[in-house]
């Protein structure tokens, strides 16, 4: 018996490093998120900021012993792993979070305001890109989406902080952001096929014998029970992001598509929630911000990401207030709905990691536009306070805010 104790134990210690490293992450994240809760902003954006203080831009520059040993090399690894499942997760409950339901209400308004918010910064983007690299349209293309981007997991809960959760003006921002976001991720596709060299056409086949599949994946999911529900859900994204990645594309748009279809259940992304932010995610942040090397900046570097909020801003609040204007929403709920739909989150930085890690993105680009994400982010929440409220709040039959 004592032998078999020194054998587990063998087994084990390789592990207790990691595992601690885990620890370490998930405990500064959560400070992070708390701290920027207390200052009114969304938990997240605090979870991302911890996770870039922990890499090269912070800990790292000050004390770099120290993140040695707290975050060593033989942690690198399982850190990963259990950051890949973040991202696995996260972009099931993007999908998941997409209610198409939300259009009916006002299709033209939605529509209009959609295509506004997606189409005046992609522009922006795909200039801005093509001035930086003339030559290179995956590029300038990817740059466009980074600034088209609305995160709908975050938007979701500032509607529900700022009491807009139910309000007509709350449920047209998620309606909005869930089509920004279905363009984003296709338009990622794009991107990873133009990089493909010629193979686009194998994405496109791709993507046309993929959808029966879903199809029948969606029907599957309605007849499980809902004990069966979850894993055939997590199964079924793997396995789509495997498909998607062997056709050229990314394995997220296969786990996105997933969570698209899937029939809307309210206990599923109630049970994958806790997982993904309270464990998974905090290790994403950690990887997101090793990426991020914000004293490697030059003088320079400050005119490119002065550039970059100014597009940002400008091509969101004038994409989505204007057609709203015109669409008959008042002054102040159209300049609201732009300050909403400037929220870039999370989902842009998945996307901007997804940049990196094709080698679209360079680590100097990738963190003038993490930074770009994180402060018009911040910046929604001061907007609206500005703003004020609207008088009274026009309410729809129960449009529910995605949790």
């Amino acid at each position: 018996m004592r032998r078999q104790s020194a054998n587990a134990r063998t087994v084990q210690m390789p592990y207790a490093g990691p595992l601690l490293s885990l620890a370490f992450v998930i405990a500064c994240a959560h400070l992070g998120g708390l701290l920027f809760a207390a200052l009114r902003q969304p938990r997240v954006i605090g979870e991302v900021v911890a996770g870039i203080a922990l890499g090269p831009s912070l800990l790292g520059a000050l004390a770099p012993d120290a993140a040695a040993w707290l975050l060593p090399e033989a942690s690198e690894g399982f850190l990963d792993a259990v950051a890949q499942l973040g991202l696995v997760v996260f972009m099931l409950l993007v999908g998941l979070e997409i209610d198409l339901r939300l259009l009916r209400a006002r299709r033209r308004l939605i529509g209009a305001v959609a295509a506004g918010s997606v189409s005046l910064p992609l522009a922006l983007g795909l200039g801005f890109g093509f001035v930086l690299r003339p030559d290179d349209p995956a590029f300038a293309l990817f740059l466009g989406l980074a600034l088209a981007v609305t995160a709908m997991p975050v938007l979701a809960r500032i509607i529900k902080e700022r009491g807009l959760g139910g309000t007509s003006l709350g449920a047209i921002a998620l309606a909005c952001a869930a089509l920004n976001d279905v363009a984003a991720w296709l338009g990622l596709a794009g991107v990873t096929a133009l990089i493909g060299e010629g193979e686009v056409w194998i994405a496109v086949a791709g993507l046309v014998a993929l959808a029966p599949a879903l199809v029948a994946f969606r029907a599957l999911l309605r007849r499980a029970g809902p004990e069966l529900r979850l894993p055939l859900l997590l199964a079924g994204a793997l396995a789509a992001g495997a498909v998607t990645d062997e056709i050229g594309l990314h394995l997220v748009i296969g786990r996105f598509l997933v969570g698209l279809v899937a029939p809307r259940d309210e206990r599923t992304p109630g049970r994958l929630e806790p997982l993904a932010l309270a464990v998974l995610m905090p290790a994403f942040f950690l990887t997101a911000g090793a990426g991020v090397q914000l004293n490697g900046l030059a003088a320079g570097d400050l005119l490119l990401l002065a550039v970059a909020l100014v597009l940002a801003f400008a091509g969101k609040f004038a994409g989505t207030a204007l057609p709203a204007r015109r669409m008959g929403l008042s002054t102040n709920e159209s300049l609201r709905l732009g300050a909403l739909m400037n929220t870039r989150g999370i989902t842009d930085i998945v996307l901007l990691g997804i940049g990196l890690e094709l080698g679209v993105l360079d680590t100097r680009l990738y963190s003038i536009l993490v930074v770009t994400a994180l402060v018009t982010t911040i910046a929604t929440g001061p907007i609206l306070n500005l703003l004020g409220q609207p008088r009274p709040p026009r309410r729809t039959s129960p449009a529910p805010v995605p949790t």
